[in-house]
């Protein structure tokens, strides 16, 4: 987790409809405060190929990735249509706001400093207030152009903070971060690599969460503790010890764990508790982390001053928000469809659509057909719009999403405009590319002009005998990765047929 600084040139954000913004100032420390981000996912444009090492296995191995190296609106961009990005950025900012609600007592100590009996609060939480998914080839291959990605995507400048996800094996910080200060501020998390790995699937939301944490505070004006000067007498630095032959230097140590197997010459960095950190601004795999009393003073300061743009209220609850993503046009077949994804909404226990038919120059004044749902319990997830509500080909519709928390008052909403098309005008075209030859595993990508409906099945060329590989479920507007697991079908022929709104599309190839 590296800290730095790079000033940044601001542009116009890139934004999916609009929320309203609040500024209250939030000046006492006994407040906690929540802290606005958006949570944006770097994407390649096309569909790559490259081999990665699952260290969580054992033994570790080689393992081949595809796809456009990162999480999707759709899936978890390796196969996985359950788990998509934003439910990513819901779970990692999650992770992040329960290590802050669970702060520790402070492991190493300092000799003659009072430390609380019980470990102190931890004055800020995260409010995601948008999910982003960028396809860019320049953010995503040069991983150290990180003020021009911000130029290009930042959201809402000084009142949302930006946190960048992305995969940079090569970056030298894998499952770390990089971390930037004024004159807007904005961190990047390396994180994809984590979660790849299947036996630490879990484990990575945590990771995940903690560097948010760790790199945030950074933006906050916390610095490592186990070798820099930090201005708190509460947080120690390392234990020295001397490194081990050739080099036999002493260093400051800063214990990932406790192992009392980590040589040295003669002294040991890591084998004795009292040498070992579980504070946010070390590197340890220990969670939750511990925040100490100066440290949150810090934190503080920070946001008392310019920082406090940042801040949505200081209700000390975490407040509903409300985001859902779609295409900005829907295309009208039978059985009509009309997707929003509401996954990309924090932290609601019910909702509330309206919908209504607007003019193109004056978006905000409704002309007819208005729906209101009324209050729905629960969260909002993939809903067909056009299951209870009549669009009609060739207009322009208000979509408005509504969110509440029982257990923290206030409303929040988001709007969009979409447009509708007749069903003859569907964008052009559907097409899918597969591997070939195949071994045990079958990759495909497929480009959706619109949301539809999908399924795949597999055809023996020899045999004629079908195989259903997926059943028929609903897809978004976009270019997606799946693969197939072929490891008992028998070598030889066959095709593979996708079958998109009721067409089939088909593709052959070779299992060896």
């Amino acid at each position: 987790m590296v800290c730095g600084m790079e000033d940044a040139s601001l542009s116009q954000p890139e934004t999916m409809g609009s929320s309203t913004v609040a500024l209250p100032i939030c000046t006492d420390p006994n407040l906690v405060k929540n802290v606005r981000v958006a949570v944006h996912f770097i994407l390649k444009t096309s569909p790559f190929s490259r081999i990665y090492k699952d260290r969580c296995a054992i033994p570790e191995h080689n393992t081949t990735y595809f796809g456009y190296g990162n999480f999707t609106e759709n899936s978890d961009g390796n196969g996985n249509l359950a788990y998509n990005g934003f439910q990513r950025a819901d779970d990692i900012v999650t992770a992040a706001n329960f290590e802050l609600q669970n702060n520790t007592t402070q492991w190493r100590k300092e000799a003659g400093v009072t430390y609380p009996s019980t470990a102190p609060v931890v004055p800020i939480r995260f409010l995601l207030v948008g999910t982003y998914f960028h396809r860019d080839n320049n953010a995503y291959n040069n991983s150290n152009q990180h003020a021009t990605t911000h130029s290009l995507y930042d959201v809402q400048g000084q009142e949302v903070l930006d946190i960048y996800v992305g995969w940079w094996p090569n970056a030298g910080w894998t499952g770390n971060a990089f971390a930037f200060n004024p004159p807007n501020k904005y961190c990047y998390v390396n994180d994809y690599d984590t979660y790849l790995m299947p036996n630490c699937r879990e484990w990575s939301k945590q990771f995940s969460g903690s560097t948010i944490n760790h790199e945030v505070f950074h933006l906050l004006n916390l610095r490592h503790t186990w070798n820099e000067n930090d201005n708190c007498a509460d947080t120690p630095r390392g234990f020295l010890y001397d490194e081990p032959a050739p080099s036999c230097h002493q260093l400051r140590a800063n214990c990932w764990s406790f192992n009392t197997n980590t040589p040295g010459c003669p002294l040991k960095p890591c084998d004795d508790w009292p040498k070992v950190s579980n504070n946010i601004m070390d590197y340890n795999q220990y969670y939750p982390h511990a925040t100490t009393t100066c440290q949150i003073s810090l934190i503080n300061t920070s946001l008392s001053g310019n920082g406090n743009t940042y801040i949505n209220d200081c209700n000390g609850c975490i407040p509903a928000q409300a985001f859902f993503y779609t295409p900005e046009t829907a295309t009208l077949c039978s059985p009509y469809n009309v997707w929003i994804n509401g996954q990309a909404s924090f932290n609601e226990d019910k909702y509330l659509l309206e919908i209504c038919e607007v003019e193109v120059n004056d978006p905000e004044f409704c002309i007819g057909n208005f729906y209101n749902s009324g209050w729905i319990l629960g969260t909002a997830g993939k809903i067909n719009l056009a299951t209870f509500y009549s669009f009609e080909p060739k207009k322009n519709y208000k979509i408005k999403l509504q969110t509440t928390n029982s257990s923290c008052p206030g409303v929040d909403e988001f709007t969009q405009i979409i447009r509708t098309n007749p069903c003859h005008v569907t964008p052009c075209c559907f097409d899918i590319e597969i591997s070939n030859p195949v071994s045990d595993a079958l990759w495909l990508s497929y480009h959706a002009p619109d949301n539809g409906t999908l399924s795949f099945f597999m055809t023996n060329l020899m045999t004629s005998q079908v195989s259903i590989l997926q059943n028929a479920e609903t897809i978004f507007q976009g270019d997606e990765v799946r693969n197939f697991y072929l490891s008992g079908v028998n070598s030889g022929s066959y095709a593979l047929t996708a079958m998109y709104n009721g067409v089939p599309y088909s593709k052959t190839f070779f299992k060896y």
